[in-house]
């Protein structure tokens, strides 16, 4: 029997969400890692380009990476990458990271200034910030 071929996608159906995922089913890790990288990046470069924009600077290349040790990092070129994982949690962490990526762009330090300009971005920041240190490490029970 041959594998059906089709993109992977979320579908909506009376009984919820669900991830569709055609092909082999040992494909099936692969293909639901790649989906969720994909979808990282595309809600990590909206949040960051909006935040950069707020904050009048540019931003480089965004890219996601399968990181332990950061969740995020943001060069001296102005390029961002994230973990991937960031998509597991909530919208508002999500968001946050961005704006802590991005303002590095106008500091490359966590001085008072840096944190001015990430509340700037974020206002209520620490509620993110308690949620991500609470429950981060957790994130990192699920891919390879």
């Amino acid at each position: 029997a041959g594998a059906i071929r089709g993109a992977t996608r979320i579908e909506h159906s009376t009984e919820g969400l669900g991830l569709l995922v055609h092909g082999a089913s040992v494909a099936l890790p692969g293909r639901v890692l790649r989906f969720l990288k994909a979808e990282a990046l595309a809600d990590l470069t909206v949040a960051s380009r909006r935040h950069a924009a707020t904050l009048g600077v540019a931003i480089g290349r965004i890219s996601i990476k399968d990181t332990v040790s950061r969740w995020g990092s943001c060069s001296s070129r102005g390029d961002l990458a994230y973990s991937w994982r960031l998509l597991l949690a909530p919208g508002f962490v999500l968001d946050y990271l961005a704006a802590h990526e991005v303002a590095h762009r106008l500091e490359m330090n966590h001085s008072a200034r840096y944190w001015r300009n990430v509340r700037t971005l974020v206002p209520d920041f620490r509620v993110a910030e308690d949620w991500h240190n609470r429950h981060g490490p957790a994130l990192h029970h699920y891919g390879p």
